[in-house]
């Protein structure tokens, strides 16, 4: 009975093992794609597929390495279904144009902003039946050019913060003072965060009018 123990002890402990000894090894590799490539249709249009190169590659050099190597529940696909729209798809096409978003910050133009929009090519009947499938923008061509989607668009300019002068200090009570700033305007548009809106500080000359409730309701008590 012990023997059976140690042996299944022993199992345990191998696979234990191993299992902690994978999870180091798949850290050290992950897996890298390619562009997917054009969708390629047998008979020309209609329903395609479209590929793309999947391979493992060591993290730090990226070497390709043996797949084995990758965890494998986390392989991208390697085909996906597309579509390529045929003559008589031209009357179900359509450009499908989103609202225009915020202005941003530009990274190309400090100086100014843009603005983004979500422009899809939609194929709206296939087969008879209603669908709203994205399909390639190229297949949309055929109605006209591609609506914008960007546009440069003007950045208000940053608010910063505007406060009040500080108040006077609070009476000396319980050896400290404080005193606070209210804010006029808040800041916008990229502009820093208020400074603090209070301050504290300690004191060493009670102030007479500093008087504890307890000692006020004695005094009451005592009249």
């Amino acid at each position: 009975m012990e023997g059976l123990i140690c042996r299944a002890f022993l199992l345990f402990l191998t696979a234990l093992g191993y299992s902690q000894g994978r999870t180091v090894v798949e850290k050290k590799y992950h897996w890298l794609t390619e562009d997917w490539g054009n969708c390629y249709v047998p008979q020309g249009c209609g329903d395609g597929t479209r590929e793309r190169s999947v391979w493992c590659a060591e993290r730090q050099t990226g070497k390709t390495a043996l797949e084995y190597l990758c965890k494998v529940s986390d392989q991208p696909l390697r085909t996906k279904p597309c579509f390529v729209a045929c003559r008589h798809h031209k009357d179900h096409l359509e450009w499908r144009v989103g609202e225009w978003g915020p202005c941003l910050t530009s990274d190309n133009d400090v100086a100014g902003g843009v603005m983004e929009r979500n422009v899809t090519c939609i194929l709206t009947s296939h087969d008879h039946v209603l669908v709203s499938m994205v399909i390639d923008d190229d297949n949309c061509l055929v109605l006209g050019k591609r609506p914008e989607s960007t546009r440069d668009c003007v950045l208000p300019s940053r608010q910063e913060c505007v406060l009040t002068e500080w108040s006077s200090w609070t009476p000396c009570c319980d050896l400290t003072q404080h005193r606070t700033r209210s804010v006029l305007v808040a800041p916008h548009y990229g502009a820093q965060p208020c400074p603090q809106l209070s301050e504290w500080r300690s004191c060493d000359d009670e102030d007479p009018s500093c008087e504890s409730p307890s000692s006020s309701t004695s005094t009451r008590l005592r009249v």
